[in-house]
């Protein structure tokens, strides 16, 4: 990593430690800079305060914060609880340097949130569909669709394939029927305002054999709830189907999901034609792993929404 130092040749932080500006922490995380202010406003992950009117500089201990969340949310990891583990960890490290041996521990397991999570992943373990909706239903209403999925519908989700994988194979009707009732849930969201008739749509697709749609159909939903126009083609589609639909439509953004390596191949995102001002957008933990790099990765629903939000105003 390129360290940033003053033109005496000594860093420009306080002491030894060596920083980087946002643009290069980007770079090495693969994700957008956008994205980066997004977690420090959403989880509080951003660096370390400096001093007042200083620039915003990533330290080694804020980068390796970023790099451990990172990690856990390529791992299945639920965003919010990925942020507070990553968190705590630097909590723990804090005190074991302030007093070796005297720190007390620090939880910093990403565990499934309380409360409602725990209600849906019940009401799903027997099979409630009613309940589970319910549940659901009032959560999304309530919380609004981002915060529902990172508090509560993502945390229930991975609880119940903790649960699957614990249990050798067993429930997987569990696992069917919250993500049934998870995108039902979804598609009742809707806007106190209709979009606006002449605005352009955004483009929300799975990359080709990706089969995880539910990402985008939490995007999808908030968009919707924010009077966005969307088209959502899905899960698992062909290269040439995403082309085709690209050209068609000239759409103000398309967001490509990828939940996996083996579905991340940046040759076969859409090329929009000559004069389109469509933005492609890479989403989901896949991408970090693709080969070649690729920069500017939307790891979450909520940091696509963000970048989607932007690109609608601009068009």
């Amino acid at each position: 990593m390129r360290s940033t130092s003053s033109a005496s040749g000594t860093p420009e932080d306080d002491g030894p430690r060596l920083t980087i500006r946002a643009a290069a922490a980007a770079a090495r995380l693969g994700v957008a800079v956008p994205t980066l202010r997004s977690w420090e406003r959403r989880y509080g992950i951003g660096p370390e305060p400096r001093a007042p009117g200083a620039h915003r500089r990533y330290s080694a201990a804020d980068m390796a914060r970023l790099e451990y969340f990172c990690r856990l949310v390529g791992e299945g990891s639920a965003t919010a609880d990925a942020a507070r583990a990553a968190l705590a960890r630097t909590e723990l490290t804090r005190r074991e340097a302030a007093a070796p041996g005297d720190a007390e521990p620090v939880e910093t397991d990403p565990s499934p949130s309380p409360g409602r999570a725990r209600g849906v992943a019940r009401c799903a373990m027997r099979l409630d569909q009613s309940g589970t909706l319910e549940i659901l239903e009032q959560t999304l209403s309530r919380d609004g669709v981002i915060a529902a999925w990172e508090t509560t519908i993502e945390p229930a989700l991975l609880a119940v394939g903790r649960k699957w994988t614990e249990s050798q194979g067993h429930y997987v009707e569990v696992e069917h029927l919250l993500s049934w009732c998870v995108t039902v849930a979804l598609h009742r969201v809707r806007a106190a305002t209709p979009p606006k008739p002449a605005a352009r749509r955004v483009l929300l697709a799975c990359s080709p054999d990706e089969w995880h749609s539910l990402p985008l159909e939490v995007l999808a939903a908030a968009l919707r709830e924010r009077g966005v126009a969307v088209s959502m083609l899905g899960a698992a589609v062909p290269a040439e189907a995403l082309n085709d639909a690209v050209g068609r439509i000239d759409p103000a953004c398309v967001v490509v999901w990828s939940q996996t390596q083996s579905t991340a191949e940046p040759a076969r995102l859409p090329v929009p034609g000559e004069g389109s001002h469509c933005r492609v957008r890479a989403a989901g933990p896949g991408w970090l792993s693709a080969r070649p790099p690729l920069a500017g990765v939307l790891l979450s629903p909520a940091d696509a929404l963000d970048a989607c939000l932007c690109g609608a105003d601009n068009a």
